[in-house]
């Protein structure tokens, strides 16, 4: 069965990082990283999401 939202992963970090306001603090992006990684999204869609 395929996913009807082929970029669910990419859309979850998005809202993850908008809850935790990851977009608007000037904490360093090692930080910001860290939270991503153990909130489970990979690093690829951290740097997606953070750059």
């Amino acid at each position: 069965m395929k996913q009807d939202n082929e970029n669910w992963e990419l859309d979850s970090a998005r809202i993850f990082a908008k809850k935790k306001k990851l977009l608007e603090k000037n904490e360093s992006y090692e930080k910001k990283l860290a939270k991503m990684a153990r909130a489970g999204f990979s690093y690829d869609i951290c740097k997606k999401i953070l750059s």
